[in-house]
């Protein structure tokens, strides 16, 4: 049987990581009303959306899916494939939970991602989707993006406007 690769973070996106390492604490923490959940780190703003209002942090991760959970040690304290009606009971669980800083990021698999946080949490991310499409995000204070979708790996480019294959780090 075949086995796959596990790939490592090209240095070009490692060194974004490392910038934002252990260097702000977590000030958002927030699961979305389609599952999908976001992290900030750094002072929070508020801005405009949709006649109504959303508050954004420095640096913000998260996914695009509800393919991920929060664990600490060998427990997993609460999941995106938790029933949607207890979304609410797995925002308090992110909610009672100091992340701390950021510290890093790797691979679980060749899918599969692993964020680091302060206290021993981790959010496990989940490639669940054979498209090319974003599993996970990173929003850095400079207008620039970082994404992982696993048909085309990291790639990093502006988030203010369109890109091309051109910012791919591969």
């Amino acid at each position: 049987m075949a086995s796959a690769t596990i790939p490592i973070v090209p240095s070009s996106i490692q060194s974004r990581f490392d910038i934002i390492s252990g260097r702000e604490k977590c000030s958002l923490r927030l699961i979305a009303s389609d599952g999908s959940v976001r992290f900030g780190f750094g002072a929070l703003r508020t801005e405009p959306l949709r006649q109504s209002f959303v508050s954004r942090a420095a640096w913000e991760l998260g996914t695009y899916y509800r393919s991920w959970r929060l664990c600490r040690q060998s427990s997993i304290l609460c999941g995106g494939l938790d029933p949607l009606d207890s979304i609410d009971g797995c925002q308090h669980e992110l909610d009672c939970q100091d992340f701390g800083f950021f510290h890093g990021i790797v691979h679980l698999s060749a899918f599969d991602l692993r964020v680091l946080f302060s206290d021993d949490l981790c959010l496990d991310v989940f490639g669940c989707i054979g498209t090319d499409d974003e599993i996970f995000h990173l929003f850095c204070p400079d207008n620039w993006v970082i994404t992982y979708s696993n048909g085309k790996g990291w790639l990093q480019g502006p988030s203010n406007k369109p890109w091309t294959a051109t910012h791919d780090s591969q």
